[in-house]
């Protein structure tokens, strides 16, 4: 009996390894065209408000998705579909913040929010949040989503003709990205 759980041990050992080997750098860092919102939250004292629970909302389908700042104020939503969103942030003896924001394809927006004291039946909204600067990372990257790509006169409907519109993009049906070898680029 012992060696047939030995056996058996050893297959999905076997297994579980072949797996692993078998994944490349690129399968890992694929591009899902998911976003994500990130932030401090803050009182008034600029102090970090842990603990805070944050509940982001897309407003074309109505599904939320909650998490919780960490002890330094700091939340993260991964994962999120581009679209239209309500965010909003409440903790027992501060009053409710809510605000509205659009995730473009595969950005990172960061919404900071300043909680007043005060009951949370009370609710600060913010409209008009700051347009999306990214300070995450150093990618040169465009986005263009389905509403621009529909208005935009291309002839023919030729979709590579948007190359020239992106920074860093030589060229049309081959081209060439920020001076890499023409086909180092991924189109998500």
């Amino acid at each position: 009996m012992k060696s047939r759980q030995a056996r058996l041990v050893a297959a999905l050992g076997v297994v579980l390894g072949s797996g692993v080997l078998s994944l490349s750098p690129s399968e890992a860092f694929a591009q899902t065209g998911a976003g994500t919102v990130t932030g401090t939250l803050r009182d008034t004292t600029q102090a970090p408000v842990p603990g805070a629970e944050v509940t982001i909302t897309n407003t074309e389908t109505n599904v939320s998705t909650k998490t919780q700042a960490n002890e330094v104020g700091v939340y993260y939503l991964g994962a999120l579909p581009r679209g239209p969103y309500r965010l909003a942030v409440e903790k027992k003896g501060f009053k409710k913040w809510e605000g509205t924001l659009q995730l473009p394809t595969g950005q990172t927006v960061v919404v900071d929010a300043v909680l007043a004291l005060g009951d949370v039946q009370t609710v600060v909204e913010v409209t008009g949040a700051a347009p999306i600067v990214s300070s995450q990372s150093i990618e040169v990257a465009g986005v263009k989503d389905f509403e621009r790509i529909r208005q935009l006169p291309l002839s023919a409907r030729d979709i590579s003709l948007l190359f020239q519109l992106t920074p860093g993009v030589e060229g049309t049906g081959s081209a060439r990205v920020n001076g890499l070898k023409v086909g180092s680029m991924e189109i998500t």
